[in-house]
């Protein structure tokens, strides 16, 4: 078959087709990730894709098809391959400059906003990647001023690109800093820091690979940034201000120690939807 003809007619054999062909690189998810890849060569939503089944594939599709699952079957992340991924209601632009937006990070962002009962006028993204929290802060609560710090000047800018993208622009302030600073600002901090601990890193799958190290790499116990960050942060928020943080498997109490230590209040564990204890939150 040359690079240009056709084995499948219609967006349902199309999917059967890359199926296939992920299952026999060794992927697991493969219904998910073909039907990501035949939708969006269709310039299609992936919810909206099964309506769309019998849609006629053409050679162009083809061609488009097989580069990404060239990119792919090298294990290069789809979201990487696709050039953006989905985070709550927003489709964000990503690049290997950043880290690829997870559910988990869906789950701290919901969180956070079942636990503030006061009202919120200033937020702050720790660690903002591609900007989702600071996009799911800026379009939760219109008028409160957010802040997205990052210590890569490539991921802001991807983060502002992305805050363009969906209109948020002018609500959201980027800045240039690995961590926060200043002194009762806040009402809410959110922050998705490294975790990974560094000696953990090479037995990582090889999809981590692709991912910026930076927004990785935790230091010896995976908490270095997190340490850093929690006593900055208890001085950064307002009285009644809440800090939430998602950290890695078996890290949530040594975390829940550091939030006590640096005197908050209120300080609670959460588990995600596979009942790891991954959120802390707590209150000055």
């Amino acid at each position: 078959m040359t690079a240009v003809e056709c084995v499948a007619q219609t967006a349902a054999e199309a999917v059967a087709v890359a199926a296939q062909r992920l299952k026999t690189a060794g992927f697991s998810n493969t219904l998910f990730e073909s039907k990501q890849l035949v939708a969006r060569c269709l310039g299609l939503a992936p919810a909206g894709l099964d309506l769309e089944s019998a849609r006629p594939w053409t050679s162009a599709n083809e061609i488009l098809l097989n580069v990404w699952l060239n990119q792919r079957t090298s294990r290069v992340p789809l979201a990487y391959v696709l050039g953006e991924w989905d985070f709550l209601h927003f489709t964000l632009t990503v690049t290997p400059d950043v880290l690829i937006p997870r559910p988990e990070t869906e789950e701290l962002f919901s969180l956070a906003v079942s636990s503030m009962k006061n009202e919120v006028t200033a937020v702050a993204d720790v660690g903002t990647g591609a900007g989702g929290l600071a996009l799911a802060a800026a379009g939760r609560w219109p008028s409160a001023r957010v802040v997205a710090l990052d210590v890569s000047s490539a991921a802001l800018a991807l983060a502002r690109w992305n805050a363009r993208r969906w209109g948020l622009e002018h609500q959201i302030l980027f800045v240039q800093n690995d961590l926060i600073s200043g002194d009762a600002e806040y009402d809410l901090v959110l922050a998705n820091l490294p975790y990974v601990a560094t000696s953990e890193l090479n037995g990582l799958e090889p999809e981590l690979a692709w991912e910026p190290r930076v927004a990785l790499d935790g230091g010896v116990d995976g908490l270095a940034v997190v340490r850093r960050c929690v006593p900055l942060a208890w001085h950064a928020l307002r009285p009644g201000g809440q800090l939430w943080l998602e950290v890695g498997r078996g890290q949530g109490e040594p975390t829940r120690a550091l939030l006590r230590q640096a005197g908050f209040r209120e300080v609670t564990l959460c588990p995600d939807f596979a009942g790891i204890q991954r959120f802390v939150g707590g209150t000055r």
